[in-house]
């Protein structure tokens, strides 16, 4: 907590209670217990989904769990213009984060990573940030921003995933009447891709799209939507709930991703300390 109680041994209060006379010191030696009300820590980054907002279509999911370990999850495109994510993870530093970037993949029977570069973040405030990045052999520096799509006084966000197969998970962030779900997971040759769906906040099912669009390293082009089917996700508080997903994902894409009621925590409350490739997983 932010409250700090002090003991006095020798002091002369003859006070009595909470908040009692302070001016009353009548009793030598009595003893007295004084408390502080620290002010509260304010985190250094607003959690969820962030952006640049002159390079729209891609993002990063940032969070922090209960071991003050920030993550990234970084949505972007491939050279090729194919959605991508990268994971980093590691210690919070004051307002400097650095971590290895790693991709990951499934082969069918079994699952792996790889360092592809690193990811460097210095918090200006709660919601500005500088990010520098090396990604295999391109790098930059760009400015990133907390993505407010809503206002009101209904927020949250969450990172969620399958405790039995952690390598895929949902970014779910609320902000007013609006919702916006973003699935990462694996095509049908097991490379790392992604969906985004929006929609009111009362809802538990989200259509999907999953976009083409513009590499970090690469000039910046539209994005393109296509339908990939829904996301359904019930959430009970900030804890732990349910998904399921009925993913078909479009050309040039292939490959598709059911989930039946799968029980899911939010990474932010959990101890685990990076997103580990899961076990298993047919997207046949």
């Amino acid at each position: 907590g932010n409250i700090v109680v002090i003991g006095a041994r020798n002091d002369s209060s003859n006070a009595t209670g909470i908040d009692g006379d302070q001016s009353n010191n009548a009793e030598p030696n009595a003893g007295a217990a004084y408390t502080f009300t620290l002010p509260s820590q304010q985190s250094v980054a607003s959690q969820g989904l962030w952006w640049t907002p002159t390079r729209p279509g891609s993002g990063y999911d940032i969070g922090i769990n209960s071991n003050n370990d920030l993550y990234m999850i970084w949505y972007t495109y491939t050279s090729e213009n194919k959605p991508i994510w990268y994971l980093a993870s590691g210690p919070l530093n004051g307002t400097d984060w650095n971590a290895e970037l790693f991709e990951f993949a499934w082969d069918g029977n079994n699952t792996s990573s790889k360092p592809v570069g690193t990811a460097k973040l210095c918090f200006q405030d709660t919601t500005h940030a500088t990010l520098d990045w090396t990604l295999n052999t391109d790098s930059g520096s760009i400015a990133i921003e907390h993505f407010v799509f809503d206002t009101g006084s209904n927020v949250s966000a969450g990172t969620w995933f399958e405790t039995t197969w952690p390598g895929y998970g949902l970014t779910q962030v609320n902000q007013g009447d609006t919702q916006v779900s973003v699935l990462y997971f694996y095509d049908q040759s097991g490379q790392p891709v992604w969906t985004l769906g929006s929609g009111d906040s009362t809802t538990t099912t989200i259509e999907m799209s999953s976009f083409t669009g513009s590499g970090p390293a690469c000039q910046l082009e539209q994005s393109v939507a296509s339908s990939a089917g829904t996301v359904t996700a019930s959430l009970s508080g900030q804890l732990n709930g349910m998904l399921s997903t009925d993913i078909n994902l479009p050309a040039p894409l292939s490959g598709t991703w059911k989930i039946d009621d799968a029980t899911i925590i939010n990474l932010a409350g959990s101890t685990q300390k990076s997103i580990e490739p899961p076990l298993n997983q047919d997207t046949q």
